[in-house]
């Protein structure tokens, strides 16, 4: 992720050679909820995990929803990312 961003290559719909480990027994990380490991989706998921105890996190998922709505409304974008339909309402990333 670091080298591709680096390098300013594209992220958005790339299939990522080194797939991010999630909990395995955790059915909320499991498909068909996340069906996809080698897709920008599950490293947003984790990022937002990891962010959701600090007010930051607020305003940085806020700030990624605004810029990804544009996107996501055509599906073949968001099959791309590995986003589901149902993406911002994500059990993973409606986080309280």
């Amino acid at each position: 992720m670091r080298d591709i961003c680096a390098h300013h290559s594209r992220l958005w719909d790339r299939t990522l050679s080194i797939k991010p480990k999630a909990p395995d027994r955790d059915p909320l990380w499991l498909p068909p909820r996340v069906p996809r490991r080698d897709r920008i989706w599950i490293v947003l998921l984790i990022l937002r995990q990891m962010l959701a105890l600090h007010h930051a996190g607020q305003d940085w998922q806020a700030e990624l929803e605004e810029l990804l709505a544009p996107l996501t409304q055509a599906s073949a974008l968001r099959i791309r990312m590995g986003l589901p339909d149902d993406w911002r309402d994500h059990l993973l990333w409606d986080v309280v």
